[in-house]
């Protein structure tokens, strides 16, 4: 995939110049980096404050696989996203990964080339034992109200992910006008628990209720699924509480309604 930038100082670098094949590939992504602006502030947040990158080098974030020493053209995308940039080629370290454009699951470590769909740019994996939320369909930050959260649960080993939110115009964050959202995995016994927690903090214009949405990858077709201890009834479409499973994705989709931000949610898979 060339190289392609809306705001370029390079005029042969605009997407609209790409030609009519290429046009949707950037389309996917520029739509896929509105949809992850949750993930990616948060990762962001965690920069601020720890000073771990957002871009990590492989060895930075597997620092005892020596494989990963002369690795250029692969990098983490905070602790969930492993990017392949301009190769096809990839290196998984030791553990399970989930493909994301097909949401099939690989192991590591091994070098190999990954199928990648043909209006996709690369390789794109995840970790297992992740969590990812994103946010809605936007034309550009802020068009729509904050008020819709999908949270993508790559099922594995325990994992935690904190959601940051602040009003994303001013440096009122500087004197704790924030929200931060704690969500855990657990997983054993035959039973996967996800909790996103009651918010903690508040900003100016938060929402206090959003729509939220589970999709569930690596387990098999539940027999059972609760939300907040209720059993919740299978439907592809009506109910506003319900879940499908997704057989060529193999994930779970559950819809868990308009929630309150200050209450927890828990969702359980059997």
């Amino acid at each position: 995939l060339p190289w392609a930038q809306v705001n370029s100082w390079n005029y042969w670098r605009h997407p609209w110049l790409l030609g009519d094949e290429l046009k949707p590939v950037f389309t996917a992504y520029a739509r896929l980096r509105y949809r992850l602006l949750p993930y990616l502030y948060s990762v962001a947040w965690d920069a601020h404050t720890t000073g771990m990158p957002m871009m990590r080098a492989m060895p930075l974030e597997f620092p005892e696989d020596r494989q990963t020493f002369s690795l250029i053209r692969q990098y983490m995308l905070g602790p969930a996203l492993l990017v392949g940039a301009f190769t096809k080629c990839l290196y998984l370290p030791e553990g399970e990964w989930f493909d994301f454009w097909t949401g099939q699951k690989a192991t590591g470590p091994k070098t190999f080339e990954p199928s990648v769909p043909s209006d996709r740019g690369g390789p794109l994996f995840v970790r297992a034992g992740s969590m990812i939320p994103t946010g809605g369909d936007m034309d550009y930050v802020g068009q729509k109200p904050d008020d819709e959260l999908t949270v993508h649960v790559y099922a594995g080993a325990d994992g935690r992910f904190v959601l940051y939110e602040d009003d994303g115009q001013t440096f009122e964050f500087e004197r704790g006008a924030f929200r931060t959202t704690e969500i855990r995995q657990t997983n054993g016994g035959g039973r996967l628990s996800v909790e996103v927690a009651a918010a903690v903090g508040s900003f100016p214009g938060a929402p206090a209720r959003r729509k939220v949405q589970f999709q569930v990858f690596g387990v098999p077709r539940p027999s059972r699924v609760h939300l907040d201890g209720v059993p919740v009834q299978t439907g592809a479409e009506g109910p506003s509480v319900a879940w499908c499973w997704d057989e060529a994705t193999q994930s779970l989709t559950v819809r868990a309604g308009e929630r309150d931000v200050n209450a927890k949610t828990t969702l359980s898979v059997e």
